[in-house]
């Protein structure tokens, strides 16, 4: 198990504080609305992440078990005893992707209160509205911004955003980025800049599936910055796991379609 008996004490009594019986945990760790991220955004765990949050608004199952288990012995370690409900709870959360930093943040939780009411049908789970200003200069590790097109005050959602690629560009060998930039701007496409970026890295659990493992290198054409080397634009590339960065695209360089302009739709 790798949470500490610590953490679970801390999460139940926090639990207990906020109202919580046995049996109101017992349906929290049987709640498929809360804990099963992989099926939709509409998580408690996107809501210890800031991604979604509780509002007025739906109901769950009921279960009952008083007996104790010895917490540990899965690890081969030292034992503790903690009620069943308490364990079956943690490895609720262990499936749903829970880490250890995620069980002390639900612990240290200001509104449990409101995990209870979803519980009990009087709230709901729902994302919150981001609001990106692509007016301001994005703040990129003091790279030298030689140009920035503003874009105002964008509500994200993933829906209205879509990769894109110019004529040309999905031929062997590709053709150069300037050429690239040209012709997006004939086309009177809406690229983005780099406060989307910057967006991104700071909610990377918002970056699109599709563009994880091998997915495109997403370009971001709404800035362009300059260095000893040359002009160049901002992708947004993956280190590995779910870590983010972003790259340099030399203007002078040539790209294929694994390089798709992030435009507005």
């Amino acid at each position: 198990m790798s949470f500490s008996i610590g953490q679970t004490f801390q999460l139940m009594a926090a639990l207990s504080n906020a109202g919580f019986s046995e049996r109101d945990i017992i349906n929290l760790g049987k709640s498929k609305t809360l804990l099963r991220r992989y099926r939709s955004m509409h998580t408690l765990l996107n809501v210890l992440h800031g991604y979604a949050e509780i509002v007025p608004g739906e109901p769950v199952l009921e279960y009952d078990n008083r007996h104790w288990y010895s917490f540990g012995k899965d690890a081969g370690k030292g034992q503790a005893y903690v009620p069943l409900v308490a364990y079956r709870l943690i490895k609720v959360l262990e499936r749903a992707g829970f880490t250890r930093d995620d069980v002390t943040r639900l612990g240290q939780f200001d509104n449990l209160t409101g995990v209870k009411d979803i519980l009990e049908g009087r709230a709901k789970i729902v994302l919150r509205q981001h609001i990106v200003d692509l007016d301001k200069e994005p703040l990129v590790n003091e790279l030298r911004l030689v140009r920035h097109t503003q874009g105002g005050q964008l509500a994200f959602e993933q829906s209205r955003l879509r990769c894109h690629l110019v004529k040309g560009q999905d031929r062997s060998g590709g053709i150069l980025a300037s050429t690239v930039k040209n012709r997006l701007e004939t086309e009177g496409v809406t690229t983005l800049n780099a406060n989307l970026l910057l967006f991104y890295l700071q909610y990377p659990k918002l970056i699109p599936q599709a563009w994880l493992a091998d997915g495109p290198k997403v370009v971001f054409w709404g800035d362009t910055y300059q260095n000893a080397n040359g002009e160049f634009v901002l992708y947004l590339k993956r280190l590995g796991g779910n870590q983010w960065s972003w790259g340099k695209l030399y203007l002078h360089n040539k790209i294929d379609q694994r390089y798709p302009a992030l435009i507005l739709i």
